[in-house]
């Protein structure tokens, strides 16, 4: 059986998107995006050296930063922060991987995350 896989949504370097966005596959950002990341796939959402996000993040997949988020990072999974990267906000993931060089100003929660509560919440 072939499954058809959808090519990743992508934000290139340059461009600059005002709103909250929702993504249902894999998700590459290399942009500015004013507001927040919704990832609503076990895809992983990719914020790349030069992305910049103005806003929170939250994932049911893996989230991979290299590039900088001003705002609370959140993955049912797991958090993997670059060596380029740098989050002004709390990081929360079962699994938090940090490289020699990223720089956190928040805290770190390895609590198991639910994104469903999230949503109830806000």
């Amino acid at each position: 059986m072939i499954t058809k896989l959808s090519p990743p949504s992508h934000i290139a370097e340059g461009s600059r998107v005002r709103g909250d966005l929702y993504f249902f596959s894999e998700a590459e950002v290399f942009g500015t995006v004013e507001g927040n990341i919704r990832q609503e796939s076990l895809e992983p959402v990719s914020i790349g050296q030069f992305g910049w996000i103005h806003g929170n993040v939250k994932s049911t997949g893996p989230i991979i930063i290299s590039g900088r988020v001003d705002g609370e990072v959140s993955s049912d999974t797991q958090v993997r922060i670059l060596p380029t990267a740098r989050i002004e906000g709390n990081v929360r993931a079962p699994s938090i991987e940090i490289r020699s060089g990223a720089v956190v100003n928040g805290t770190f929660d390895t609590e198991r995350v639910s994104t469903t509560s999230l949503k109830k919440a806000a």
